[in-house]
């Protein structure tokens, strides 16, 4: 199913519009970046256009073997993705343990403001850890101090 509103003015010109129709974006800096195992699995062939980009943020990563962005000064790196239908959102919705607001949720989706590669904001969906969790990824989750874990997991597979 094609999403139905309409471009926004402030829509990058990175990203593109399919028919006339805008698509959802979201922001992602985990598994879901594009060669990692839930882009291939959910997303492959499933996005119109994929941009490098970063949000304001401090990134961690978890002993269950996954990131967890929480809001902070730091930079997290990643890609805006363009879904190419509201569908997708919902599957990512549940990979993320996200029911909805107020919910019991393993990470909140929310929308902020994210720097393309190039400098340009737009705002996207990106999907924190939630604060009921802060203690298990204060506890038990590796800061990774340059926001990469794509990065970091290489390095990781590395030693």
């Amino acid at each position: 199913m094609k999403l139905s509103f309409l471009k926004p003015p402030f829509v990058s010109s990175k990203l593109e519009v399919k028919g006339g129709f805008f698509m959802e974006r979201v922001f992602v800096y985990g598994s879901l970046r594009q060669g990692f195992w839930n882009f291939q699995n959910l997303l492959k062939g499933k996005v119109n256009s994929i941009v490098s980009a970063e949000i304001k943020g401090n990134l961690y990563h978890l002993p269950e073997g996954y990131p967890a962005a929480i809001e902070g000064d730091g930079n997290v790196k990643g890609e805006v993705l363009e879904l190419v239908d509201d569908d997708l959102l919902a599957r990512l919705d549940s990979l993320e343990g996200y029911r909805g607001v107020g919910q019991n949720n393993l990470y909140e989706r929310k929308k902020v403001n994210t720097r393309l590669k190039d400098g340009e904001e737009i705002s996207c969906w990106v999907y924190f850890y939630s604060r009921g969790n802060l203690q298990h990824l204060k506890k038990k989750g590796v800061l990774i101090t340059d926001g990469d874990w794509k990065k970091f997991i290489k390095e990781e597979n590395v030693k």
